[in-house]
């Protein structure tokens, strides 16, 4: 029987990476997970958790301490930021270094997202018609133009590096990811934005029609899907279902969410928190939206809509297909 994999995990301390590695050390606890952290302190609460769990203390910007610890691990992944590309070249520089030292081939994973599938011009609050499959739409995807997309430029790079230098490589694009948080530290993430806005208006809106539709998943679900790419890339070579380079990019995602009942949800959950009292939904103008928090508008304003075609082909399943519940976890400490 092989030995158990070393992983290199970046953004443990975060929201999806978290999650993650709380799925890993329930579905596998033998694994050996070396975590990038920022602190002795947290050094000190991921060492609770396993003594399978290790800790490096760095970040996306100490180079040397990515390139170090990947190059000792079959598996490296990035939930942190992903449009750190310096950082995240590092990590493949640490892969490469890898490869050459082990009979089995390692595997890096790079999580973005699909605030890259945002149309220009964006059309605030107006419903998009168009979704992307990571089937029928890849070419179009690979193909996006980094000057006015986002994650686009580092997306491209981390691919094109892999490719150059025969890397596996898979690089994972969720949609909005929310619902309560499994990991030690953060339990929440961007989506309080929308929470907190609306509390400070006293009442749900939303930016223009309110038509805005994005495609989404769990934080659980997310870390789900995640684990089922690593536990697919260490399979024997002849077992393994996944595509490397070029066509390595999958989407994930559960459903899709519309804004204005995004909006009505959120809402819902802070009347039963006390907090507001009124559900009537107002329109706001991009302008007003961003008064109460800057990127408010892309948030509720934009959309981005796909469908993880591939993913599911491999068959993957969601937990979670019902979003609304998910609403309900924002606001809880426990």
């Amino acid at each position: 029987m092989p030995s158990p994999p070393s992983l290199f995990l970046v953004g443990a301390t975060g929201y999806i990476g978290g999650s993650l590695l709380t799925h890993l050390l329930k579905t596998h606890e033998d694994w050996h997970i070396t975590c990038l952290v920022r602190s002795s302190a947290q050094e000190s609460t991921l060492r609770e958790l396993s003594p399978n769990v290790s800790s490096v203390v760095g970040s996306l910007d100490t180079l040397d301490v990515l390139r170090a610890e990947a190059s000792k691990a079959d598996i490296v992944v990035n939930c942190s930021d992903c449009d750190k590309e310096a950082g995240i070249l590092a990590l493949v520089d640490g892969t490469i270094e890898r490869q050459k030292v082990t009979d089995v081939k390692p595997l890096i994973v790079q999580v973005s997202g699909t605030a890259s599938l945002v149309d220009r011009p964006v059309s605030y609050g107006a419903k998009v018609d168009r979704v992307r499959s990571d089937v029928d739409d890849i070419d179009e995807i690979l193909a996006f133009d980094p000057s006015n997309r986002l994650h686009v430029k580092v997306d491209q790079a981390f691919m094109s590096k892999c490719d150059e230098s025969g890397v596996r490589d898979v690089l994972l694009a969720p949609g909005a990811v929310f619902g309560r948080g499994t990991g030690p530290f953060k339990k929440q993430t961007y989506v309080s934005i929308l929470y907190e806005a609306i509390a400070g208006r006293g009442r749900p809106f939303v930016v223009g029609e309110g038509e805005s539709r994005w495609s989404a998943s769990s934080v659980r679900d997310a870390a789900s899907a995640i684990a089922f790419f690593l536990e697919e890339g260490i399979k024997a070579p002849e077992a393994c279902r996944l595509r490397f380079g070029r066509r390595g990019f999958y989407f994930i995602e559960s459903f899709e969410m519309r804004t204005r009942e995004w909006a009505l949800e959120a809402a819902g959950r802070l009347v039963d928190l006390g907090r507001i009292k009124n559900l009537d939904v107002e329109s706001l103008t991009v302008e007003e939206a961003g008064k109460s928090h800057p990127f408010l508008a892309s948030l509720i304003g934009t959309s981005s809509r796909c469908r993880a075609d591939r993913l599911k082909a491999l068959g993957w399943m969601p937990a979670h297909q019902d979003w609304k519940p998910l609403m309900k976890e924002w606001g809880v400490d426990a």
